[in-house]
């Protein structure tokens, strides 16, 4: 099953995958409590009024030792000190949380969640992004286009996951 906050995107997953999906965001009127062994949240949770509300809700649709996968944007990554207002993670309007690896931890495991692991994910993409935007918006400075170079905003990438401050949290959750 799947869960879309956009009416359009259900229908068309329901008609060509054959998946069904809710209509919302959790919590959801239609998710029993205990009726999943899994629920992903792959760049949702930064979307969301209430991420608290969103990760109690899905505790309570998880099974006994059920898993939460989440992944957010990380506001303590080395784009974001980069870049600042042209990171390409902040999307404002639509990110309306924002989260360091310190604030996800805390809210999976004050909602009953063991953490199994958290480890940083490099997007390349976003550090190009984030290069054309700041270039765009004035800023003076010698990498910016470099930084637009594929190999190395991959290598930049890399290395940031490596540092741990890669532009992106992923976390694995066990229902505890």
């Amino acid at each position: 099953q799947g869960m879309d906050v956009s009416t359009a995107v259900a229908e068309k997953v329901e008609r060509e995958a054959g998946i069904a999906v809710h209509v919302g965001s959790l919590p959801h009127p239609n998710i029993r409590p205990g009726s999943f062994d899994a629920v992903t949240m792959w760049s949702s949770l930064e979307h969301v009024h209430d991420p608290r509300a969103v990760v109690r809700a899905a505790y309570h649709a998880l099974s006994p030792g059920g898993i939460l996968a989440v992944c957010v944007p990380n506001i303590e990554s080395w784009s974001f000190r980069t870049f600042r207002q042209a990171w390409f993670g902040l999307e404002l309007p639509r990110h309306l949380v924002h989260f360091s690896p310190d604030t996800l931890r805390e809210i999976l495991c004050r909602h009953g969640f063991r953490l199994r692991t958290m480890r940083p994910i490099g997007r390349d993409g976003w550090l190009r992004r984030s290069a054309r935007r700041a270039k765009h918006n004035g800023a003076q400075s010698r990498w910016l286009r470099p930084l637009d170079w594929k190999p190395l905003a991959l290598g930049i990438s890399r290395w940031t996951e490596w540092s741990g401050q890669a532009e992106c949290i992923f976390a694995l959750a066990d229902k505890i």
